[in-house]
Formats: C-alpha cells, sequence, structure tokens
C-alpha cells in the first residue's frame, strides 16, 4: 500500500510538473513577443482553470497589441496625408513667389490668384487638421443647451437657400411644426450642418435634388440629409468618415475637399452621444443619416 501510494504520488507530480512546464513554455513565448501563444493541455481541474486565466490574458495582450499597431499604422498613414496634401499647395506658393521675386515687372493678376488660392488650400487644411486635434484632446468639452431641432434646423436650412438656388438645386424640407427637444453644443452642430452641406454641393452637378427631413424616433431625433446626386461606392461608406478618405479616390486637396470634413462631423455627433452613418451608391446619391439623444 504505501509503495503503490509513493508511485501514484511520483506520476502525480511528474504529471503536475510537466503541466507546469508546458504552461511555462506558453508564458515565455508570450514573454518574448509570441502573442498567439496558448496553452492547450485540456484539463478539468485547477491547473485548467489555470490554463484558462492564462489564455484569456494572452487574448486581452493580443488585442492591445493589436490596437496600439493599428493606432500607430493609422498615425503613421496620417502624417503621410498631411505632408502629401500640403506639399502641393506649399510647392507651387513657393514656385510662384519664387517667379514673382525675381521677374517683379512681369507679375499679373495670375499669379497673385494661384498664391492666394494655394494659401487658402493650405490655410483650410490646417484649420480642419487643429478642429480634428481640439476634438480628440480630452479637454475638449461641447458646450450644449437645450435646443428646439426642429426650429434650429428651420433656421439653418433658411440660410442655405440662396446657396442652393445659385448651384440650380432643387430642394425640399420636412421639419415638423411641434418641438424636438437634444441637447447640443450650437457652434459643434453649425458645423456638422456646413460640412455636410458642402459636400453635398460640392460634389454634385447642377439639377440635383437635396432633401433633409427630422423625425422622433423612439428615445432619439432623427435627421436625413439625402440627394440624388453622383454617390460613392457602397463599399467607401464606413471608410468615408476616416481622415483623407474621399470619395473618388483620384480627388486631392486640389479637385476635392480637406478629407478631414466628414472626420470631424463624425467625432461631433459622437461627442453629443449620437450615430451618423451613410447609405450610398454609385449615381444613386447619398443618405446620411444623424441620431441624436432626446433631451431628459
Amino acid at each position: 500500500m504505501i509503495i503503490s501510494t509513493l508511485l501514484y504520488s511520483r506520476m502525480s507530480a511528474s504529471v503536475f510538473t510537466k503541466t507546469l512546464a508546458a504552461l511555462q513554455k506558453s508564458a515565455n513565448q508570450l514573454r518574448k513577443g509570441d502573442y498567439s501563444a496558448r496553452s492547450d493541455l485540456g484539463l478539468n481541474n485547477e491547473i485548467g482553470d489555470l490554463e484558462n486565466a492564462f489564455n484569456e490574458m494572452a487574448d486581452q495582450i493580443q488585442q492591445e497589441i493589436n490596437l496600439r499597431r493599428k493606432s500607430e499604422n493609422s498615425r503613421k498613414q496620417l502624417t503621410l496625408d498631411i505632408a502629401h496634401d500640403l506639399k502641393n499647395p506649399l510647392a507651387i506658393i513657393m514656385g510662384y513667389a519664387e517667379y514673382c521675386l525675381n521677374n517683379p515687372d512681369k507679375i499679373n493678376e495670375k499669379h497673385i490668384q494661384s498664391i492666394y488660392q494655394n494659401s487658402y488650400r493650405a490655410d483650410t487644411l490646417i484649420k480642419n487638421l487643429f478642429e480634428l486635434s481640439k476634438l480628440d484632446s480630452p479637454e475638449y468639452r461641447l458646450n450644449t443647451i437645450k435646443t428646439d431641432l426642429s426650429e434650429y434646423l428651420r433656421s439653418k436650412m433658411a440660410d442655405y437657400i440662396s446657396m442652393l438656388d445659385s448651384a440650380d438645386f432643387s430642394y425640399e424640407f420636412d421639419i415638423p411644426e411641434f418641438e424636438i427637444h437634444v441637447d447640443m453644443d450650437h457652434q459643434a452642430m453649425d458645423r456638422v450642418i456646413g460640412n455636410l452641406m458642402e459636400n453635398t454641393l460640392r460634389y454634385n452637378e447642377m439639377g440635383t435634388k437635396l432633401s433633409l427631413t427630422l423625425k422622433k424616433v423612439d428615445d432619439h431625433a432623427e435627421i436625413t440629409l439625402m440627394d440624388d446626386g453622383i454617390g460613392i461606392s457602397s463599399d467607401l461608406c464606413e471608410d468615408i468618415f476616416n481622415p483623407f478618405v474621399r470619395a473618388d479616390r483620384s480627388r486631392n486637396s486640389e479637385s476635392g475637399g480637406s478629407g478631414l470634413g466628414l472626420s470631424i462631423v463624425e467625432k461631433i455627433i459622437k461627442m453629443h452621444n449620437g450615430t451618423i452613418s451613410l447609405v450610398s451608391e454609385i449615381d444613386k446619391g447619398c443618405r446620411f443619416i444623424i441620431g441624436l439623444p432626446l433631451s431628459k
């Protein structure tokens, strides 16, 4: 009996040691940077519980590492995009400025106009980058007040009628007579509406129809801004809110906008605890849908 007990104890100790060695091997792999390392002993005891805890920890570490890598890649891409979009207008400004310095008697309106236009492009990009950075800052706070969204949108759309008429757009506004209250920052929401309207006017042709509707849906207000213009590819509808993504891949900051307008829009809406989405297809127009929580 004593011999059997000793043999069982030694066998159990051996299994226990091998099990811990296997777990240690996986832990060492993880420590050396192999974030895919997992333990697969398949035990249904305390060691199995330890293994499960280890694997869950490894999963969390891998997710965190992947998020950091994605964030770093996004930061690098953003830096490249900024450099690219600033390079062109600055090169043109420097070229014309140098020409004017070397040929003061040949300066004409074309040179001055080009310098001004490209200075404006660079200035707009820098201002948008500053605003995007400001919205990302943990110190930034919205100045929200309880607002009748119906009245606000009626007033904003009235401001754009002359612009829509000049672009030969037709338009239709479906805004209820009753009050729909939301807590919002007026200056920030002005930017949201302005960016969306600017996009619609810039990228669509004369004769495009624009419509805006507001309605109450359960516990939130829903704004839909829709046009029947050129639309964008459906596979770009989610990416379009990322910085420097443009609906037409061939567009740059000269032929299109800064590529930051919709990123700013999304950040502002999210800061209001709202949602924004885009539904679109080529030649079938765009439909932006904004959800904002109702005031309590």
